[in-house]
């Protein structure tokens, strides 16, 4: 049990981070409203980048720098996608440095990264730079400096939602509210941070995570050992659903930070997909209330096969067909309880459904197909 005090504290914090996003919100709206902006279609980001002039050059191999920090899973999904379209460079600052955050660090990070690039632009001309980082890891100089050099930079961003401001330091936001405009295109998988990123003079492109079918598979030869599974950090609801379904007979089995079973390795996780009848989802965002958004579980679950069932949020349907069904949703906790206990009582109706999310999943989510829109874009 969580302490009230502790608690309540908690519960307060968040409230507070409630009412400053939609403080934010409206704040944005207005802008877009003023400045009397539209939504890009995809013809209008080419033509936006070809008035740029800052495009890929026609050929068959490209030299592509990628900057991030690898935590768990960046190198092993976003790399091989990557080496699909060339020659690849890792810039990984993670044994370079000790705190990002520390403003004296980040400037030495960025002036490794320019002298990194410079010497491999020396030797062969270096063609994309694609970038997963934000306010707090990045200058803004640093990206005018690769602008000025023709090189078009793509930057991914997964919760622009919480971060799209996030906090401010030394003047800065460490998210990408300060460095959007000065990226070819800004990807972010948070549909409402698109209007957002238009107002401070990105080009924007909505696009969820993806999954890479090389790691995310189906093991057919696994068996069926846990009734039901949930691998992720034990945060937000996540604990009190768990106990609520645990309460009500549910055999379930939580993997991750926070958990009782502790972190698993990545070939781990991808095996507990297969070896699960259902795989558990959640899209709530922290603790906002009535805050919900893609994960890149959506797509790694599915991409290795298995059987689906995740918390609602109204972007699912946009990737995934939730009527046939490719993946399941749920609502509230009353409503998971229901589902799983039917599922349950039907494997055949379970394998069907995994079958068919695990079809679209290949067919449509992985990073190599998430790249090549982005490519063709970039190719005026």
């Amino acid at each position: 049990m969580i302490p009230f005090t502790k608690k309540w504290r908690v519960e307060k914090r968040w409230k507070s981070k409630q009412d400053t996003l939609n403080e934010e919100d409206g704040f944005y709206k207005k802008k877009f409203d003023e400045l009397n902006l539209k939504l890009l279609s995809e013809e209008d980001i080419f033509n936006v980048i070809k008035a740029k002039k800052v495009t890929l050059p026609r050929k068959e191999s490209l030299n592509i720098l990628a900057v991030f920090k690898h935590h768990n899973w960046e190198k092993f999904s976003l790399i091989p996608a990557l080496e699909k379209f060339g020659n690849v460079h890792h810039f990984d600052w993670s044994d370079r440095i000790v705190d990002i955050r520390n403003l004296s660090q980040k400037l030495k990070v960025n002036e490794m990264l320019v002298k990194y690039f410079d010497n491999l632009n020396e030797k062969q001309k270096i063609d994309l730079i694609f970038g997963y980082f934000s306010g707090e890891s990045i200058e803004e100089s640093t990206l005018i400096y690769f602008k000025d050099k023709g090189v078009p930079v793509i930057n991914l961003s997964l919760n622009d939602r919480e971060l799209f401001v996030g906090k401010i330091r030394n003047g800065k936001a460490q998210g990408i509210r300060d460095i959007c405009q000065h990226v070819s295109i800004s990807w972010t998988s948070t549909e409402s941070a698109v209007k957002k990123i238009l107002v401070e003079g990105g080009t924007p492109i909505y696009m969820p995570e993806g999954a890479n079918p090389e790691i995310h598979k189906p093991y057919p030869d696994e068996k069926k050992i846990y009734p039901v599974s949930f691998v992720g950090a034990c945060y937000g609801e996540r604990a009190e659903i768990v106990e609520y379904l645990r309460n009500n007979n549910v055999d379930i089995h939580t993997f991750g930070k926070g958990w009782s079973n502790g972190e698993v390795s990545l070939d781990q996780m991808v095996k507990i997909y297969s070896q699960t009848h259902i795989n558990l989802g959640f899209s709530g965002v922290g603790k906002l209330n009535g805050e919900y958004c893609l994960k890149g579980r959506d797509f790694e679950v599915t991409m290795s096969g298995g059987l689906y069932l995740t918390q609602h949020n109204k972007e699912i349907p946009l990737f995934f067909d939730t009527t046939l069904p490719e993946i399941l949703t749920w609502h509230t906790k009353e409503d998971l309880l229901l589902t799983i206990n039917i599922l349950l009582k039907d494997p055949k109706k379970c394998g069907g459904i995994a079958l068919r999310g695990h079809k679209k999943a290949i067919k449509s989510h992985t990073w190599q197909s998430r790249f090549e829109r982005l490519l063709k874009l970039l190719s005026c």
